[in-house]
């Protein structure tokens, strides 16, 4: 004899016509309501009743929440649902992706901002750039001193003394 009587979906199936509910039994329309609903009845709190339930009766609780959750997957047709879980994960990496990217495109459009290229920092200084990072240069000034600035800060000068910034050139004389 399991924890529910007549298992999980009949349980349900019973409650919600108590209170006046529409649940039909698992349909491969409804699986991933039906899979949520047994996944959240299979996290810890709710299977343990927050403690109150002793392991042998969790144990059997578990076992029908299993049995249900293959009747979902056969309802479907087998194709496999995702589980909360799962879900979670795929939106992170999804979302991690997405910064690598955007830090790749940040880091790859400098303006031609590159090793060797002579600058001049917003705040007077002209050096050249030693070392492109991530987020930052590393200039060194023609006073010797390193300075760690970001792109945002500096501006590719030539031999020449053309300024360039973006797709605008004025010279300086």
């Amino acid at each position: 004899m399991g924890y529910y009587r007549g298992g999980y979906i009949q349980a349900q199936l019973d409650l919600a016509k108590i209170f006046g509910q529409t649940l039909t039994y698992p349909t491969a329309q409804n699986a991933q309501q039906w899979r949520d609903k047994i996944e959240n009845e299979l996290s810890p709190e709710n299977l343990y009743c927050d403690g109150e339930l002793p392991r042998t009766v969790a144990n059997m609780k578990r076992r029908d929440l299993l049995a249900a959750l293959k009747i979902v997957n056969q309802a479907a047709g087998g194709a496999p649902l995702l589980t909360t879980n799962d879900q979670f994960l795929a939106r992170i990496k999804k979302d991690l992706q997405a910064t690598k990217a955007a830090r790749l495109q940040t880091a790859v459009v400098t303006d031609g901002k590159t090793v060797g290229a002579r600058v001049r920092l917003t705040n007077g200084v002209t050096g050249i750039i030693e070392k492109v990072n991530r987020t930052r240069f590393k200039v060194k000034g023609d006073d010797g001193r390193m300075w760690g600035v970001p792109p945002t800060c500096c501006t590719v000068i030539d031999d020449r003394r053309t300024v360039i910034t973006g797709t605008a050139q004025q010279t300086v004389l």
